[in-house]
């Protein structure tokens, strides 16, 4: 099934899988100009798999939110201009998300619930913030995180939770601009073996009051902190 919207206004798309049946779903925003609103849902029924949703947004009030719960799930928001918002949610194997931001009040904040997660974010121009939360069983979560301008922030926290729990997780952080701040934390705890390990973490901050931090917990982890410019502190605990 799949929808494709055009519109300047608020839209809420939600999508359905039967129960037990096989089901893709495709859901298409696409907007441009002022009061921008867009809401998605996605819910694969048992035994289905695919959902993807696409967000396009131009031009002033700017929000988006897309949750999809199943698996092997796409979500793409692209945001042009003034007060941006994102946030998306996913919980089942293989997904993926990817946020672009551009201009002025960006906030993003992706969750992920499930293994063999990733999610890309991308913010340039002034009050940057993101938050990103990948959690899972054996894991295998990618993260990477870009900021550009100003008022830059951004947590990336990656989990490994329960039976067997086994590889770590890869996150990267770059702030270009202005009041960086980071935090990465990577942990695991298991009940089975073998044990969570090789955490990758790796934040580079050009420009200003950066501060860094970097939280590992078991052991073959790798991390590593890069500072350029003034107000620079940086910590790694493993």
């Amino acid at each position: 099934m799949k929808k494709t919207l055009l519109g300047v206004a608020s839209i809420l798309v939600m999508s359905t899988g039967a129960a037990f049946a096989q089901s893709n779903n495709d859901a298409d925003i696409v907007q441009n100009g002022v009061n921008n609103q867009a809401e998605t849902f996605q819910q694969q029924g048992r035994g289905s798999t695919d959902g993807d949703i696409d967000i396009t947004q131009s031009g002033a009030r700017n929000r988006a939110v897309a949750d999809q719960r199943g698996g092997e799930h796409d979500a793409d928001i692209e945001q042009n201009g003034a007060s941006n918002f994102a946030q998306t949610s996913q919980t089942g194997l293989d997904a993926d998300i990817d946020v672009e931001q551009s201009g002025s009040r960006n906030i993003s904040e992706s969750s992920q619930s499930s293994n063999f997660v990733d999610a890309r974010v991308r913010q340039s121009g002034n009050r940057n913030y993101s938050n990103l939360d990948q959690n899972g069983r054996s894991n295998s979560s990618d993260a990477l995180v870009i900021q550009r301008g100003a008022g830059n922030r951004s947590f990336v926290e990656q989990t490994s939770i329960g039976t067997n729990a086994s590889r770590g997780a890869s996150a990267r952080v770059e702030q270009n601009g202005t009041r960086n701040e980071s935090y990465v934390t990577q942990y695991g705890t298991t009940t089975g073996s073998p044990p969570v390990t090789n955490n990758e973490a790796r934040v580079v901050q050009n420009g200003n009051a950066n501060v860094a931090m970097i939280d590992q917990g078991n052991y073959d982890n790798s991390a590593s902190i890069l500072q350029n410019g003034t107000g620079n502190t940086a910590t790694i605990n493993q």
